[in-house]
């Protein structure tokens, strides 16, 4: 596929999205703000990352303009959700 994608929220419906891609060939970036939820999937997916999805700051250090595509699925917080995708 030569793809790369991320994928912000790793609930069930974050973390379903990562395996499918990963199985079409993408490089999958996961991010959640829960560390274990991270640690979970790292071995699943290209990299996985746990940020504070409130600080602007965290954003640019993923290198999302490199990205071909982000899903955000995070449903807990409007704010963190609007933050990643205005990153």
């Amino acid at each position: 596929m030569d793809r790369s994608y991320a994928v912000f929220g790793l609930g069930e419906f974050g973390r379903s999205v990562c395996h499918e891609l990963m199985e079409l060939g993408a490089d999958v970036l996961a991010v959640d703000r829960n560390e274990a939820q991270t640690t979970a999937i790292a071995d699943d997916v290209t990299m996985a990352v746990a940020i504070d999805c409130l600080n602007e700051m965290a954003y640019e250090k993923l290198g999302l303009n490199n990205m071909d595509g982000v899903v955000v699925s995070m449903s807990g917080n409007l704010g963190a959700s609007i933050m990643a995708i205005m990153a």
